[in-house]
């Protein structure tokens, strides 16, 4: 009897130690989400040509967004998260021409690609994060004017912040991010520089 506890003790040991030494790795799968939230837009009015006599002026204010997130988790704290978005913003661009005529320009919708690499601060069920990362948007209404148009789309620089909380079956993250718009999004050569600076709180999903 002795000899049969002593066995079984060993076997425990044995198992429990390769147990350990065979922890499974973590999983890379891609992790499917949606996220939804409001955005500040700032529209920035650069130098226009005087030629034109035009004298711009800009409403900025709150505007909703909403999107699909599909996460690659690359290291146990580095991720890779592609964001296609849409982008409601509530901006109007307002002029006088030389003929002294005030005309008004909403800006458009926009639809979003962002892909942004993540590192998580510390582990466990709560970690803050920091993100960084490029953005493509591209207007998807327009409207023209007999001085202005907003055609082209946007390459963007994305930096943020956020705070993950994993739960049994999914895991939520309210989201800072700001984007710094880094090219001229005019297509009109009387204005020099239009660009967007936007300023977005999400919570974001993951199941």
């Amino acid at each position: 009897m002795k000899k049969m506890a002593i066995i079984a003790a060993a076997m425990y040991l044995t198992n429990t130690s390769y147990g350990q030494e065979t922890k499974p790795k973590p999983d890379n799968k891609i992790e499917l989400g949606f996220s939804f939230g409001t955005n500040y837009s700032l529209l920035y009015l650069g130098e226009n040509d005087p030629s034109k006599a035009t004298r711009l002026s800009s409403v900025n204010g709150l505007g909703f967004r909403l999107g699909i997130l599909a996460t690659l988790p690359l290291f146990p704290r580095v991720s890779l998260t592609a964001k296609p978005e849409l982008s409601f913003n509530d901006n109007n661009l307002g002029y006088t021409n030389s003929e002294n005529k005030q005309q008004e320009y909403e800006m458009p919708t926009t639809g979003e690609i962002a892909v942004h690499v993540s590192y998580k601060l510390s582990s466990g069920s709560t970690h803050p994060y920091v993100l960084f990362g490029p953005a493509y948007k591209l207007p998807l209404t327009s409207s023209s004017s007999d001085y202005y148009q907003i055609t082209r789309p946007a390459l963007a620089l994305d930096a943020g912040v956020g705070l993950e909380h994993l739960f049994k079956h999914f895991k939520i993250a309210p989201e800072l991010r700001y984007s710094y718009n880094v090219n001229n999004i005019s297509s009109v050569s009387g204005i020099k520089d239009v660009r967007y600076h936007v300023l977005s709180l999400s919570l974001m999903f993951w199941g």
